[in-house]
């Protein structure tokens, strides 16, 4: 499609899967990277101490935004998917809550093995809490002297994407509601792992009682 100067499109993604439900996404910046200072500023006016903000690297204006939520006392929650180099401008001591895979968390830390991934983050921000997913090997939840490990479920997959949304979706939900770390893990796996039973992103997100009734079967 050939698109007028004077058009702007939203973000927009080409997904490839494979015949193992693995994904690889190829992303359009669109409009979301055509936020200004100005509009943030307008829309953070409407938040405050407390609210939690979720972000993941697909706009601009990301430190920026992160600054002027951490000056609100807000909690920020950071997925900080697709990685790019500008990971490493981000202040992670602003930030209450990062979700990465293990390739993420190599990227930021630039270790090799899980455990110095691991170490890296509770030495170099020892405040921040941290959950990395290993895919098939479940996820971990680190903060200070907590780790938690969850283990994944069980599913034929059929797609992978959107899986990590919503691993971070059920999470962050329960985390901030003051529920217990191993219980939102272990629903935000079992979220995940029923989300990859089906093909497509926001429409594979199962609802709550779908993952209720996930976590009374014997899977």
């Amino acid at each position: 499609k050939y698109i007028k100067k004077s058009e702007k499109l939203t973000g927009n993604a080409i997904i490839q899967v494979d015949d193992k439900g693995e994904n690889s996404i190829v992303l359009y910046k669109g409009a979301n990277f055509d936020n200004d200072e100005e509009f943030i500023d307008k829309v953070l006016d409407d938040f405050g101490e407390n609210d939690v903000l979720v972000l993941q690297n697909e706009i601009n204006s990301m430190k920026y935004l992160i600054d002027r939520a951490y000056e609100k006392n807000m909690k920020i929650v950071l997925n900080p998917s697709p990685i790019t180099d500008r990971i490493k401008e981000f202040d992670y001591e602003k930030i209450d809550l990062i979700l990465v895979n293990e390739h993420e968390a190599a990227s930021i830390s630039g270790k090799k093995t899980n455990d110095e991934k691991i170490a890296y983050f509770k030495n170099t921000y020892p405040n921040l809490k941290v959950v990395m997913t290993l895919g098939s090997k479940g996820s971990i939840f680190i903060a200070k002297d907590e780790k938690i490990k969850q283990d994944s479920f069980k599913v034929k997959a059929l797609d992978t994407t959107g899986a990590g949304d919503t691993f971070t979706g059920y999470f962050v939900s329960y985390f901030y509601q003051g529920k217990d770390v191993k219980e939102a893990m272990e629903l935000a796996s079992k979220a995940s792992a029923l989300s990859v039973t089906k093909k497509g992103a926001s429409i594979s997100i199962p609802s709550l009682d779908d993952v209720k009734n996930f976590e009374r079967s014997d899977v």
